[in-house]
């Protein structure tokens, strides 16, 4: 398990300091999640309901810290396409059920565990 201070010595001085206490909790807890999950994602529902039960976050807001997560350097994203319910998107198609997109976060040098995802751009 990662420590606070850890996560923070990684950070640039700006993203550091522009960050509350409540988000440093939040992200020290995410970035344990990921270390012990290999990946998060706001369509993990084991993910979700334990930001949820922990700090009262909807998956939409835990979505932005990751995204946040990522653009200080600290994950990975990784996109990828799923059916609703489905782990391919070619099944997806073919039953002509939309796709969706989504973004797997992972630690930096670490891969989703499904072929599926490519690496996102840095924003």
């Amino acid at each position: 398990m990662t420590e606070q201070h850890a996560i923070l010595d990684k950070l640039p001085a700006e993203v550091r300091d522009s960050l509350t206490p409540r988000s440093i909790e939040v992200w020290t807890f995410i970035f344990n999640y990921i270390e012990q999950n290999h990946y998060a994602d706001t369509i993990d529902e084991s993910f979700t309901s334990e930001i949820h039960s922990r700090f009262g976050l909807s998956a939409r807001t835990a979505g932005t810290h990751l995204l946040r997560m990522r653009r200080a350097g600290l994950l990975q994203g990784w996109e990828g396409t799923l059916g609703r319910g489905q782990t391919s998107p070619r099944l997806a198609m073919f039953m002509g059920i939309p796709p969706t997109r989504t973004v797997r976060y992972t630690l930096p040098g670490q891969k989703p565990p499904r072929e599926m995802y490519r690496q996102t751009k840095n924003s």
